[in-house]
């Protein structure tokens, strides 16, 4: 039991930083949380009571957004630079508290 309370502890932790992170990080101003139904595929955790959230840390353009799901879908590499930095930042921070 004590190892499954610390997990719900490092879950708030974790779920406080990214917010955080990507507000510093990415737009200068409050990152806004959202449901996106068409962007994950975690429905069936969703039902079973799993949290299970989707995180795209790419700066992508409208441009960018919509080429998703096409055969030739891909991401600018500055964006994708820019994704795996925001993911260390969240995973360092998470990991320091």
């Amino acid at each position: 039991m004590r190892g499954w309370r610390a997990a719900i502890v490092s879950d708030r932790i974790f779920y406080g930083v990214i917010p955080k992170v990507v507000t510093q990080t990415l737009w200068r101003r409050p990152g806004l949380p959202f449901s996106s139904t068409w962007l994950t595929d975690s429905r069936s955790c969703r039902l079973h009571n799993v949290q299970a959230y989707v995180l795209v840390p790419f700066p992508l353009t409208q441009d960018d957004r919509k080429a998703h799901a096409l055969n030739d879908e891909r991401i600018p590499l500055a964006a994708f630079d820019k994704g795996v930095d925001v993911l260390l930042k969240i995973a360092r921070i998470s990991v320091a508290h």
